[in-house]
């Protein structure tokens, strides 16, 4: 008897020493407790439940004790039978099931393993999710029983209830207005005909992507005197972290490298730079990089044009050359790589090509948009489509031999294509010539213009 009561004095020590995980503790009642127990005498055991409250449970309140996982959600069972059964499983052994129709009510019913065809869980399962800066589309594996619909739950932290944010009939949902650069942690459930929740799918953590700084704004590029060039650009912002550095780039050929990593809004090389474009980004703390802004294509370029004109066509019976000159504004790469726009003014002078016809005043002002070619560092080919108005004041002997003017405004467009030079980092020089094409009721009136011009960049 001294025996027995000295091995189970080091049962019980055994027991207090070592703590025991008991996942859940049924009781008598139908309620089931989950915890981990902490003291286990004869009489009673102590858990300390999830919400870490203390609870003394008396041994004969107990009707099992399950020290493995148990998931406590319904499931469907297909008997060999052909019959299905939806219950929820709270034991299993070697040779058979424990289910219960109703999850706290202590009625229970027992499958032999031998009857069960399959187990299948009434949760949605493989939740995977592809994210976007703003959302994430989401898709899962449904339940082998029929379903309703299905809820989605989110939360920002480990530590933070699920929301709900929807529901869905399909397999798939867009989580939307979500933060950028942030972790979500997502399940689903599915709801059955009796309106029966399932327990979650597995838990997906996921990140939004990070927005990419703004691209910062090119202040200048000039040459220092000392002979050294000088890049400035405006302080770049971040929606949703902070700028780390700058990288400048050199571009040539279409091939990029990285000329400087700087963390401030300026620098200075002082070696010769053989690129066709020098670039800067904006690089956040999340890695990402803005687009380029260029400082080559943000400049302008004021240029004069002196123009000589020939006549095409039924204008050839009326006029015989003309000269003259205008001034272009033009702007490259302000909307993409190579976008050319410019607005020209100007003057031409026409002489006469028969006795009727003294001359021709015309004053053409026309918006135009193209495309430059870099065919190398300094030389490229720019194709340009233009539209406008031109006013034109003729000189003429009427009918009764006496000299006239008759004055109007008519629609114009053209045609051109042009080769520039850029001498330097300033200075520009333009050959090419137009095709014109002066609209009127009657007819077309068309001339060819050559140009050769030297043009100013303004930064």
């Amino acid at each position: 008897m001294k025996i027995k009561n000295f091995i189970a004095g080091v049962i019980t020590v055994i027991v207090f020493a070592i703590p025991a995980y008991a996942e859940f503790v049924f009781l008598k009642d139908g309620s089931i407790v989950e915890g981990k127990i902490v003291s286990d005498a004869a009489g009673s055991i102590t858990i300390r439940d999830k919400e870490s409250r203390v609870k003394t449970l008396q041994r004969g309140s107990i009707m099992r004790v399950l020290y493995t996982s148990l998931k406590l959600g319904k499931i469907y069972i297909q008997k060999r039978d052909g019959e299905g059964i939806v219950a929820f499983m709270v034991d299993e052994d070697r040779d058979s099931y424990t289910f219960r129709k109703d999850l706290y009510k202590p009625e229970e019913f027992v499958i032999e393993r031998s009857d069960v065809l399959f187990i299948a869980e009434k949760n949605p399962s493989g939740l995977k999710g592809v994210a976007e800066t703003d959302r994430v589309s989401l898709t899962w594996l449904p339940p082998y029983d029929a379903v309703k619909h299905y809820n989605v739950y989110y939360s920002t932290g480990k530590s933070e209830k699920y929301k709900l944010a929807g529901s869905s009939w399909g397999k798939s949902y867009t989580l939307s207005n979500l933060a950028s650069n942030k972790t979500y942690y997502i399940i689903v459930t599915s709801v059955d005909s009796d309106n029966y929740e399932s327990s979650p799918s597995n838990e997906l953590k996921i990140a939004t992507k990070n927005i990419p700084p703004d691209a910062p704004d090119v202040i200048s590029m000039k040459n220092t005197l000392l002979g050294e060039k000088e890049f400035k650009w405006e302080e770049s912002s971040d929606p949703d972290g902070k700028i780390v550095q700058y990288r400048l780039y050199g571009i040539l050929n279409k091939k990029r490298e990285i000329i400087s990593e700087v963390n401030k809004t300026a620098y200075i090389s002082k070696k010769e730079l053989n690129y066709d474009r020098v670039a800067v980004t904006a690089v956040d703390n999340g890695g990402d990089e803005s687009v380029y802004s260029d400082f080559y294509r943000k400049a302008l370029t004021l240029s004069v044009n002196p123009i000589a004109v020939l006549p095409f066509g039924e204008m050839k019976e009326l006029f015989n050359y003309g000269y003259g000159a205008s001034m272009n504004l033009s702007a490259l790469g302000y909307f993409i790589d190579g976008s050319l726009i410019s607005i020209d003014s100007g003057y031409i002078r026409w002489s006469g090509n028969n006795e009727n016809i003294n001359n021709m005043n015309m004053i053409p002002t026309l918006f135009s948009a193209g495309y430059s070619f870099y065919m190398t560092n300094n030389i490229s080919l720019t194709a340009l489509l233009g539209a406008g108005a031109v006013y034109m004041s003729t000189s003429y002997i009427n009918a009764a031999y006496e000299a006239e003017k008759k004055s109007t405004f008519e629609p114009v467009c053209k045609a051109g294509l042009y080769m520039k030079y850029d001498f330097n980092d300033s200075i520009v020089i333009f050959a090419g010539g137009s095709f014109f094409s002066i609209y009127e009721p009657s007819r077309l009136k068309n001339f060819i213009g050559t140009e050769l011009s030297i043009g100013y960049k303004i930064y």
